[in-house]
């Protein structure tokens, strides 16, 4: 039974035992403001359900990633504190008065994504389909929101695993990254991670399907000289971001080391905030600036020197299109270190699990303009790792620009067709304004697809009016 104020309280308590009360109270007051103190209380109550029924989740970034009061509740594992992932996001522009504040958005595998939606119609007393969009609104007047979405390669640590996944899973996360397991094994597969001609790190591609390292990923492998997943997850913020010169990324790297180097945008808001003192209002603003317009106005730049910001720092400015999140890294990593445990118990087995059975049948992103399909693919068979695939609606913007289309339609995708490993089909979301037969026997033509086992399915994360 819900109790706000023993809720607080409770909150307040555990805290003060991990010294955090401070970091807790302010983050409480933004919870309150947005009328969310109830909708963490479900969220809680939620991920401690998904584990008890051995359903493994990662949280990705929004502010949830980042919270300290989802860290003290135990809705994730690591310490926001300790990973400098200050919650950039309860002072974006997105969750500002009039906005819906705070958001979590969990992976899951996708074999039990139906599952964990009847769990949380049971903990929030709601009726969602299983199959609807992965934005699920909830609370009185929909005004709570969480995302769920399906990932294979959460399925690969369930149906390949010769040991019982959840407990080496939570045991890891106690554990923090960077902090030595007691497994005696864990020494041994970190050596194997980072050692990239072993093939033990392989970055995953976002359709969750195929995997492959970037050519770039030995480039910056051997510029930081990772020494353990925390570094390995500064890597993959590079690889994520986009930087005008990678050529200037790696210079910068070797001059100034990893953390003088812009990897993510926690980093960035905690170096603006903690250590030259800019309100956290101001540095969000000029993070989010930055990364729209690519480069600093001559206002930004003389606010940053009469702050000390160093020379450095502000040419690094010019370099960065799009940044990655530190907390949604962190979350890549944590599977990623499990693929890598599963490899190095049993290599033999491990590609079974990704054996593709469809040839000439491509995946990707695609946009539609103009009554047209624009799309961004690539082969599941002959995956070409150095094919870029993302998330954010900024990091799409390459592709874009190379369409040379006139008017402004954004950059954000329409759809994207993802294969499902484990069911053997392709699924295809999309904008819910798409779907008609005449446009899903385009996508079909485009990307190959055999249609008996293709999947059409709305998702307002590609739809204009929810972005």
């Amino acid at each position: 039974m819900f109790n706000e104020k023993v809720f607080i309280e409770s909150i307040k308590n555990r805290a003060k035992e991990k010294n955090l009360l401070k970091e807790a109270e302010k983050e409480l007051k933004i919870f309150k403001r947005f009328n969310q103190i109830e909708y963490l209380f479900v969220v809680k109550e939620f991920v401690e359900t998904l584990t008890k029924s051995n359903v493994p989740y990662v949280l990705l970034r929004m502010a949830g990633a980042s919270s300290v009061v989802a860290y003290i509740l135990g809705i994730h594992k690591i310490n926001p504190i300790e990973y400098q992932l200050t919650n950039y996001f309860f002072f974006n522009n997105e969750y500002k008065d009039g906005g819906f504040g705070p958001r979590f958005d969990l992976c899951v595998p996708t074999s039990q994504k139906e599952e964990v939606i009847r769990i949380l119609n049971k903990i929030s007393k709601i009726n969602q389909s299983t199959s609807d969009a992965s934005i699920i609104r909830f609370g009185e007047n929909d005004q709570y929101r969480i995302g769920i979405y399906g990932n294979g390669l959460l399925d690969i640590l369930l149906e390949g695993i010769k040991f019982h996944i959840s407990d080496d899973y939570a045991k890891w996360c106690k554990k923090e990254l960077s902090k030595i397991n007691d497994d005696t094994n864990y020494k041994k597969i970190i050596d194997f991670m980072l050692t990239p001609d072993q093939k033990g790190y392989c970055l995953p591609n976002l359709n969750g399907c195929v995997f492959g390292i970037p050519s770039e990923i030995y480039e910056l492998m051997e510029a930081v000289e990772p020494k353990d997943l925390t570094d390995l997850a500064k890597i993959n913020c590079l690889v994520r971001g986009i930087y005008k010169s990678k050529k200037k990324l790696i210079e910068c790297i070797k001059e100034n080391g990893i953390d003088g180097t812009i990897y993510s945008r926690e980093q960035f808001f905690n170096l603006l905030v903690n250590v030259y003192d800019i309100d956290e209002n101001g540095a969000a603003q000029i993070i989010d600036d930055v990364i729209q317009r690519n480069k600093l106005t001559e206002w930004e730049e003389l606010t940053l020197s009469s702050y000390e910001v160093p020379n450095y720092l502000i040419n690094q400015f010019e370099n960065i299109k799009y940044l990655y999140y530190m907390s949604a890294s962190l979350g890549e990593i944590h599977v990623a270190y499990h693929l890598a445990e599963i490899k190095w118990l049993i290599p033999g087995d491990f590609e079974k699990f990704l054996h593709v059975p469809y040839k000439n049948s491509f995946v990707g992103p695609f946009f539609y303009i103009n009554k047209k399909l624009y799309p961004y693919k690539d082969s599941i068979i002959e995956h070409n790792p150095n094919v870029r695939f993302f998330d954010a609606p900024m990091s799409h913007f390459v592709f874009f620009e190379n369409l040379g289309i006139d008017g402004d339609y954004g950059n954000y995708p329409r759809g994207r067709v993802i294969f499902d490993n484990f069911h053997k089909r392709f699924v295809v979301y999309l904008d819910k304004d798409l779907l008609k037969d005449d446009i899903k026997a385009e996508i079909i033509k485009e990307y190959n697809l055999e249609e008996r086992r293709t999947v059409f399915r709305r998702d307002a994360h590609y739809t204009h009016d929810g972005l």
